[in-house]
């Protein structure tokens, strides 16, 4: 009868010991929200070395749409959110400016536009777009670039995925418009070309916030 007891007792000890660890040496759970292109090509190798150095603490990461990080970090959801996103201006929170991301627009090796020369923004009309679903900071960023007279799309494809855009790019049917780090790798195996932009240099702030 007592070795249930016994059972018990020895599993509270343990649960103790892992929730009042030894001073200074954190522990617990750190809740994180990112966005779905940092989640994928950023915060991997920062939580690679953060829990090499501390063991004790146990990651649980939120992937979210960047709007909506900051009303769950208010809500408590989370304990830090990492944005990808025009300079915020937050008064609730604390917020740190880790990193500038440009803008790539990307098109397969074989588009008439990947021969490596730098082109006027005209040089785009009547191109089929691959591009952000309305309210991502990549959109509103790019729609104000290209919100000139003159300037149309033949058609606009909108996706909430960094790969949905890079895979329709390299299906052939158009232009992209990513973050850099997205399409790092294709760069470098050169099945996608970065085209250069005259007069077109559109950045984004990775950015921590904590309440």
């Amino acid at each position: 009868r007592l070795v249930d007891y016994a059972d018990r007792f020895l599993a509270l000890v343990e649960e103790a010991v892992h929730e009042v660890p030894e001073p200074d040496v954190p522990s617990g759970v750190l809740t994180i929200g990112a966005c779905e292109t940092l989640c994928a090509y950023l915060i991997p190798s920062i939580l690679m070395n953060f829990r090499r150095e501390y063991a004790n603490v146990r990651l649980v990461i939120h992937g979210d749409h960047c709007p909506d990080l900051p009303n769950r970090l208010l809500g408590g959801e989370l304990d830090v959110a990492f944005i990808l996103d025009e300079p915020l201006q937050l008064p609730a929170f604390v917020i740190e400016d880790l990193a500038r991301e440009p803008l790539t627009i990307v098109v397969r090796r074989d588009h008439r536009l990947a021969s490596g020369e730098s082109v006027a923004l005209r040089a785009f009309r009547d191109e089929s777009f691959m591009v952000y679903q309305q309210g991502h900071a990549c959109r509103r960023a790019l729609d104000e670039a290209f919100g000139l007279p003159g300037m149309r799309a033949q058609t606009t494809l909108e996706f909430n995925s960094d790969e949905a855009i890079k895979q329709c790019v390299l299906a052939g049917l158009g232009v992209g418009v990513v973050p850099r780090m997205a399409v790092e790798r294709e760069l470098a195996e050169g099945s996608l070309v970065a085209v250069k932009v005259r007069d077109l240099n559109i950045t984004l702030s990775t950015q921590m916030i904590w309440h």
